[in-house]
Order: structure tokens, then C-alpha cells, then sequence
């Protein structure tokens, strides 16, 4: 919903809680949207001839946006606008925010640094708690295995992922490299789930960006 008005109504600030924070964290400039009259009634049954407007950027849930080069030049946005999400723009590298458990030692925390700085699906290592990630890398417990008690991959709420653990002795750089693949796949669901439009069930039309969203002054 449109919720003020900037430049003689060319451009204007937008609420985005219908977007999941997963997908707004990679929301990207040129993203498009629908924008019809407050009193249309459903967001979602806008039609494609409505004016349209350009995503420029964010501030939490609240979006910058212009109204696009090709909308009709009389267009002009009021506030309580009703806006429907019509092409999603994401960055062209994608890649995982992998946390390490809070468990591992100083010494091993440095190995699985440097180990997936050379995996191409992981964008960035962290320490579990500090920021969002998609999964979790640590050593199972006995809790998680009572055969296999080797470095593995979790949830972030510390479920073992099927198949992910090694044996005891394994090194950690082992590890990282058998677990490569795993992480390639994590990384294509992660990007079919930023195609996902909840609300509808649906996906939208998806363009990858030369840069990352992360350039954006947010």
C-alpha cells in the first residue's frame, strides 16, 4: 500500500509486509509492482493496465518507488494505493549464509572459514546467532547420531540434514568438500523459494540482476 507521496505524486513510499524477509533481503532495483486505487478492493486481482512503478530501494519494510517510463505521463500516485507485486528482480550470485555451531573450537572455526571460502554456493560464514543463515555447519552429538559423530550440516534450529554427517576423524576441509554438493542444492532451493510468491502459492517472473541488492543503500 502506498503510504506517502514524493514529487508531485511521480514517486512515492510503499509498504512491503506482504514480501517475506527472506525475499526482501535480495529485493532488487527495477523490481515491479501494480498500483490501483485505494477502493479496488483486492491487491491481487489488479489488472496488467494499471500503472506501474519501480522498486528504488528500501528502508525495513518500507520501499522507494517511481512510477515507471512507460506508465502514461497524467499517472500520479495518491496515498492508500493498493500495490501487487508483478516482476521480481533478485542478484545474479545467490549464495548461502552458512553459520558455524558455537560449539566448534577457535581452531576449527578458522578451518571451515578458509574451507568454504572455496565452496562457489556460499556467499558467506558466520557465527550461528550473529545473523540470518541457511543452515547450520557443526559435529554431531549423540543426541543427533549415535553411530556418526562427525561435522555435518543442521537446520539453523539445530535438526541434522539427512545424510550430511561424516565420521569421527574426518578434517574439516574433508568435510567441506564432501559436503559441496549438499550445499549446491541448498543453494537452488534457496532460490526457488525467492521465486515463490506466497501468497498466491504461485511464482512470479524473475530477472537476476548483474549486482547484488546488497549494493543498495538500505
Amino acid at each position: 500500500m502506498v503510504i506517502a507521496i514524493e514529487e508531485d505524486g511521480t514517486a512515492a513510499r510503499v509498504q512491503l509486509a506482504g514480501l517475506p524477509a527472506p525475499v526482501l533481503e535480495y529485493y532488487s532495483i527495477n523490481s515491479r509492482f501494480l498500483v490501483g486505487a485505494a477502493d479496488s478492493g483486492d491487491a491481487n486481482a489488479l489488472a496488467l493496465d494499471c500503472p506501474q512503478v519501480q522498486f528504488r530501494g528500501r528502508d525495513g519494510l518500507v520501499a522507494r518507488v517511481r512510477l515507471a517510463a512507460d506508465t502514461p505521463a497524467d499517472s500520479r500516485l495518491t496515498p492508500g494505493c493498493l500495490v501487487q507485486e508483478l516482476v521480481r528482480v533478485l542478484p545474479r550470485q545467490v549464495g548461502l549464509v552458512v553459520a558455524l555451531d558455537a560449539a566448534l573450537g577457535r581452531i576449527e572455526r578458522v578451518d571451515a572459514t578458509s574451507a568454504f571460502a572455496n565452496v562457489e554456493a556460499v556467499d558467506s560464514v558466520a557465527t550461528a546467532g550473529e545473523q540470518n543463515a541457511d543452515c547450520l555447519f557443526g559435529r554431531a552429538t549423540t543426541e543427533d547420531n549415535e553411530i556418526l559423530s562427525g561435522y555435518g550440516l543442521f537446520s539453523v534450529g539445530r535438526l541434522n540434514l539427512p545424510s550430511t554427517l561424516g565420521a569421527a576423524d574426518e578434517a574439516i576441509k574433508s568435510a567441506v568438500t564432501r559436503l559441496a554438493p549438499r550445499l549446491e542444492t541448498l543453494r537452488a532451493v534457496k532460490l526457488l523459494r525467492l521465486t515463490l510468491n506466497e501468497g498466491r502459492r504461485a511464482w512470479v517472473p524473475v530477472f537476476r540482476c548483474s549486482r547484488p541488492s546488497r549494493s543498495l543503500n538500505y
